[in-house]
């Protein structure tokens, strides 16, 4: 069971197995990566992170932490097939949501690109990436932007997939363009953060749009 953290700390619980799995969609023979980043895994989370910063958190039913866009991740390769990577930053992000927010919105007035690790050499390898990421400050993540910046899209097509609070994809579609030198899709999937439980079969029909 998934008991999916919202905004006001209320919990729903849902089958794991139906929020992440569900109908597979053929791309023939594209290589395929899907990317997602998110707080999980760039966070030193306290132990009651649950009761004091759950946004865009959930918990499995082992209490292991996922984060919203790792599960929007999931579902979408689950959907697609192929592999996944998570956008891993070298320096940790606060437990605290709110703090969180603070530091990224410093993070955006700064021109230094924060430093990733544990990411591939190349990925040379793909011919379609799935970016999914939240949208902060309305704009690009700097995680992300580091992202596009570390690896040459040329030839390749980037497909966005944005988690909000409330306000779309905005202009994200724009901003990738003009980071990364691949194909941009025009319509990226945009779902609210609080129907991520429940977004798999919306996941599957824009796919099949693709």
């Amino acid at each position: 069971m998934l008991p999916y953290a919202k905004r006001h700390f209320l919990t729903v619980e849902v089958a794991q197995e139906t929020v992440i799995s569900g109908e597979r969609v053929g791309f023939g023979d594209r290589k395929i990566l899907t990317v997602y980043f998110t707080r999980v895994g760039n966070t030193d989370f306290a132990d009651d992170v649950d009761a004091v910063s759950g946004v865009s958190l959930l918990l499995n039913e082992k209490k292991e932490l996922l984060g919203n866009s790792q599960v929007l991740g999931q579902m979408v390769q689950d959907a697609v097939g192929r592999d996944i990577i998570s956008i891993n930053t070298k320096e940790h992000y606060p437990s605290s949501y709110s703090d969180t927010v603070s530091a990224t919105g410093e993070e955006m007035g700064r021109w230094e690109l924060p430093k990733l690790v544990d990411m591939p050499e190349n990925i040379d390898g793909y011919d379609m990436v799935f970016l999914v990421f939240p949208l902060w400050w309305n704009t690009i993540l700097k995680p992300v932007e580091a992202f596009l910046n570390r690896y040459d899209f040329s030839g390749k097509s980037v497909i966005p997939v944005v988690t909000h609070g409330g306000s779309g994809a905005g202009r994200r579609v724009e901003d990738i363009k003009e980071i990364c030198g691949g194909t941009v899709e025009e319509e990226p999937l945009e779902i609210y953060c609080g129907d991520i439980p429940y977004c798999r079969e919306q996941v599957t029909e824009w796919l099949k749009g693709l």
